[in-house]
């Protein structure tokens, strides 16, 4: 492991960075440092506010700071004079991160990347903001006279700068399961009530534009999980006819439906895009993230055993497409790619007519045209970004169309790719191809999870640890609960096909456990840095909080041992956790037996556990022999 940093308050010096972000702003006037004992003890020793910007490779607002604020050689000049000026990548150290966008939400509301935050000289943040421009603006203050706001704040408030401490709260963290010995037949079943959730969810979702609530549109990927595996369990609690059952097919179909149909899905190169800016789902932030990958790969592979839906099947197929073209090196998976070509956003996937046409042959064309929206004005600053007509419908011709146009998208300059390999988010694609792998019944994506697992027990540990990321082959820090949490919960998904998975799953699931202490969990404990309190919001990703508890809970299950009832959390912002309580409450099927399941036969929601004899257990009872044969929702209905 390797966290040696170039510490040097005369000249910028990132050029020695490890971090692909970082080396971005090597070449700023801004004499940036990697965050460091050093640099923290220097600016106590001089009185110096400490400026921290955060942010990541593929993030557009951090490259535009950067060409612009950043690059400026008069605000350059004032933050050198004025300030010792840290850049992080959150994705080489989220505890930073957190600690910092805590701090951001909590004084202003909302946040975003770049994350800049002003410290005293003690490490106590005082004020945060996101993206400026140079000079004033449109109404916003340029970013040389907010520094000088800045300076002359502290020097007449400097006395009144106190320390920030984040709210956590020991009973948000997983239940432990250590001393729970009862067999899985003493079972006792929770109450479980899905009214108040889906109450909440229905209250914040707009079915017109199918979204939660108002503003740019999220991939709600944890949502979508627990209105999934919800749908199941009623349909096996012999509730399918119920108002919940149909207000979770409701909001999930609708969901579903639009985000791979408009502009949050890339429709020739089969992945997803970050986020839409419009709540229409109209336009893109063109950005790409592993985890989006890893996580709708799961979502629409559910979705498609779940409803029988063969556009869903095929969405999750693009999507692991995707991620072997172009996500895919040296075996494990890169973490982005920017939203920028050439200092221009979307670049690399805007069309006109014309492009379009000059690839396709007369009948390639007629087909695409029906099948996508295709406006002579174009969609974006003149352009056409591709979104699916309401008469889309696949056909050979069409298919070839859009292989071809993939390919043409191929010849053009390419956006920038952040390289490192992230332990958490490739646990995350390795649990994404192994349930791909049991729902679509595609043994090579299974066989893809193995890999992914095999390959971060061999790359990335540091004696008995795990590093979060290795970077151009060396690895970076250890000790984070979302590695952990994240491969320990993928090891149980394997475990149950490969017992050779069981000695690494214990392991990693003690280690995991010793992120509580005294009550608290942390997020992690680096020393360089305070002790961060861990998170527990379920979005982009699930919180490590979140990760553990279901690891807890499939282990005691895979360890034939009894685990308590858990809780739940609210909806939409611990909906993973909420996936997790489902499980504890009984409702997932136990499968036990001595020969590998066919997932194709199980319920969505099954955990195999390798037994000399075949049982089945579901909401609190357990009887001999296998579950019946599961057809899924789409088919169910067609039978009646």
């Amino acid at each position: 492991m390797s966290d040696h940093t170039v510490f040097d308050p005369t000249r910028n010096t990132l050029d020695a960075a490890a971090s692909p972000y970082l080396r971005s702003h090597a070449d700023n006037p801004v004499h940036w440092q990697e965050w460091s004992a050093e640099a923290c003890s220097y600016a106590l020793e001089h009185s110096r506010i400490l400026m921290v910007s955060v942010g990541y490779s593929t993030c557009h607002w951090c490259h535009v700071m950067a060409r612009e604020a950043f690059s400026d050689p008069g605000i350059a000049s004032y933050l050198n004079e004025h300030f010792v000026c840290i850049k992080v990548d959150r994705e080489e150290r989220p505890d930073i991160d957190s600690y910092m966008m805590n701090f951001m939400l909590a004084t202003r509301g909302q946040g975003g990347w770049p994350l800049n935050v002003f410290l005293s000289p003690r490490q106590e943040p005082f004020f945060a903001m996101t993206y400026a421009p140079v000079e004033d603006r449109d109404g916003m203050p340029g970013f040389l006279s907010i520094l000088g706001r800045v300076t002359g704040f502290y020097r007449d408030n400097a006395a009144k700068v106190g320390p920030f401490d984040p709210a956590g709260e020991a009973e948000a963290g997983p239940v432990s399961i250590s001393g729970l010995h009862a067999d899985l037949t003493d079972r006792t079943l929770g109450s479980y009530e899905f009214g108040p959730a889906l109450e909440s969810l229905q209250k914040s979702f707009d079915p017109g534009t199918a979204g939660f609530g108002n503003g740019p549109r999220f991939p709600a990927h944890s949502t979508l999980l627990w209105l999934l595996y919800s749908r199941d369990a009623l349909a096996h609690l012999q509730n399918d006819s119920t108002s919940e059952a149909s207000a979770i097919d409701r909001i999930a179909i609708r969901l579903l439906d639009v985000m791979q149909q408009r502009g949050l899905h890339d429709h020739l190169g089969g992945g997803f895009f970050r986020y839409c800016v419009d709540e229409a789902w109209t336009i893109p932030h063109f950005e790409k993230m592993l985890y989006d990958q890893a996580l709708l790969l799961w979502v629409y592979a559910t979705a498609a055993r779940l409803y029988g839906r063969d556009d869903y099947a095929q969405t999750a197929h693009g999507i692991a497409a995707c991620l072997e073209r172009d996500f895919l090196k040296e075996g494990l998976f890169v973490s982005a790619h920017d939203a920028d070509t050439g200092h221009r956003e979307g670049e690399t996937y805007l069309w006109s007519r014309e492009q379009i046409q000059e690839v396709l042959s007369a009948g390639e064309w007629e087909a695409f045209s029906r099948a996508y929206e295709l406006p002579e004005e174009g969609n974006f600053e003149g352009r056409i970004h591709l979104l699916r007509s309401d008469r889309y419908e696949t056909s050979e011709l069409l298919q070839q169309a859009e292989r071809s146009l993939l390919e043409a998208r191929q010849t053009r300059e390419q956006p920038f790719v952040d390289e490192k390999h992230i332990t958490h988010w490739n646990a995350l694609a390795g649990l994404g191809f192994a349930y791909a792998g049991r729902y679509l019944q595609h043994p090579a994506y299974e066989q893809r999870a193995r890999s992914i697992a095999d390959l971060i027990a061999g790359r990335h540990t540091a004696g008995d640890d795990l590093v979060h990321a290795v970077i151009d082959g060396t690895a970076s820090r250890t000790g984070f609960l979302d590695d952990y949490a994240s491969f320990g919960l993928l090891l149980t998904v394997l475990e149950e096909i490969e017992p050779r998975y069981g000695e690494l799953r214990r392991r990693i699931i003690d280690a995991t456990a010793s992120f509580q202490r005294d009550g608290q969990w942390y997020g992690s404990a680096q020393d360089d840095f305070r002790p961060v309190p861990a998170e527990r919001f379920d979005q982009p990703v699930p919180s490590g909080l979140s990760m553990a508890d279901m690891a807890f809970a499939r282990a005691a299950i895979l360890d034939r041992k009894m685990h308590d009832e858990g809780r739940s959390g609210p909806p939409l912002y611990e909906d993973f956790r909420n996936l997790g309580a489902l499980l504890r409450a009984g409702l997932w099927h136990i499968v036990e037996g001595p020969d590998a399941p066919d997932w194709s036969s199980l319920p969505v929601a099954t955990v195999f556990v390798h037994a000399s004899e075949t049982r089945h257990c579901f909401a609190g009872a357990c009887r001999t022999g296998p579950p019946e044969t599961v057809l899924p929702l789409g088919q169910k209905d067609n039978n009646i």
